[in-house]
């Protein structure tokens, strides 16, 4: 008797509006990855948008975590200095002087007082690249994710995984993705993301 492969647990995660970024394009994107990613054969999503909050989005992010049990979750979230999608390979324990969107700043510098300074996202970043590029689109990878809540909730992530054999990275785009001036669009980006998703799977998969 052929035994049956369970399926794949996705986590998908994106962000809601922050001070001078009124209008979050994590947060589309993820709604619509969401929806692609579920018709896969074989693959349970789930996502969530979460507040740009110190307290809240990091605490949100473990619990989706402990809730979902996912093999592969990916963040979103969105970075003026992109032009094209940067794959964050490294968290960091630290908390920049940023307010949230309810105008609060990080009670510490911080994120976690007895713990390592940095994890390495657990996803196959080089091999993300080389897909992207296989599709003609503008990808980097990156050791450093910020100091706001992107980088919080990526470090909570790993730090919440740690010892397991989950896949775990953060994506970063542009504020903008309308396509304007030969930017990256909207479109070109869910396609991306969705290659991303792909090459997760079959790391996966074949192990």
């Amino acid at each position: 008797m052929t035994s049956l492969r369970a399926p794949v647990r996705l986590l998908l995660t994106g962000f809601g509006p922050f001070p001078g970024v009124a209008d979050n394009a994590s947060a589309a994107l993820v709604t619509q990855l969401a929806d692609l990613a579920g018709n896969l054969s074989g693959v349970r999503v789930a996502s969530q948008i979460l507040a740009v909050d110190w307290e809240a989005a990091p605490r949100e992010a473990a619990a989706l975590i402990a809730a979902e049990s996912p093999d592969i979750i990916l963040h979103f979230g969105v970075t003026r200095s992109a032009t094209g999608l940067i794959i964050e390979t490294m968290a960091h324990n630290r908390c920049g002087d940023f307010k949230d969107a309810r105008g609060v700043a990080p009670a510490s510098s911080r994120l976690c007082t007895e713990a390592a300074d940095t994890l390495p996202s657990t996803f196959p970043a080089q091999e993300i690249v080389l897909r992207l590029r296989e599709k003609n689109l503008p990808v980097q990878l990156s050791e450093d994710a910020g100091a706001y809540l992107c980088n919080a909730v990526l470090y909570t992530t790993l730090q919440t995984c740690t010892g397991t054999q989950v896949q775990a990275g953060f994506i970063h785009l542009p504020v903008d993705l309308s396509g304007s001036d030969g930017g990256l669009s909207m479109s070109d980006a869910v396609d991306g993301a969705l290659e991303i998703v792909r090459t997760c799977i079959e790391a996966l998969q074949s192990r």
